[in-house]
């Protein structure tokens, strides 16, 4: 049931945010554009090295939740046995699951990160490089550069609960 209502979940809340999310990303990209070329190009790269990375990882994520999924799948067996040892170790093996799941996670965003950052004292640079030297015209690329960001660093939660989900998806279809 807990995990029908993750998948309940994400169509009431996380999709209508993932909708927002690529239209102000798109919309923030074509102001860049239109700003500066040379940082529109770095904020396609970027985006598609975050993907890399986070596709890189998938296989390890799916794994990671069926794990998690399958222990879910024991709580009621080790809440009716009654056994307090029995139950000590199902909620440890969630708590492991949990953590793995989060270590993983913590690794990708920080490389995400690392990359957005990275992306930001770039755009500055080739910005400055181009010729952008008035502040109002560079304080408004860094702005939508800042927005780009934003934007981006939400899209690999989405990934991540879509591919929770469709692990989720598969085990209902098979029951």
């Amino acid at each position: 049931m807990g995990m029908i209502r993750e998948m309940v979940e994400f169509m009431e809340n996380s999709l209508p945010e993932l909708i927002a999310s690529v239209i102000g990303l798109v919309g923030v990209i074509v102001i860049i554009a239109s700003l500066n070329l040379n940082v529109f190009i770095g904020s396609i790269v970027a985006t598609v090295l975050i993907f890399i990375v986070y596709v890189a990882t998938s296989k390890k994520t799916v794994s990671l939740n069926k794990s998690y999924n399958d222990e879910l799948e024991n709580q009621v067996a080790a809440i009716s046995k009654n056994e307090v040892s029995h139950l000590d170790k199902h909620l440890r093996d969630i708590m492991k699951w949990n953590i793995k799941l989060s270590d993983l996670e913590a690794i990708n965003f920080s490389i995400a990160f690392i990359i957005l950052i990275s992306f930001l004292v770039m755009s500055i640079i080739i910005s400055v490089d181009d010729g952008i030297v008035q502040y109002g015209s560079l304080f408004a690329l860094i702005m939508y550069v800042f927005q780009y960001m934003e934007n981006v660093a939400n899209l690999p939660f989405f990934y991540q609960n879509w591919l929770r989900l469709t692990e989720i998806k598969e085990r209902i279809e098979n029951i």
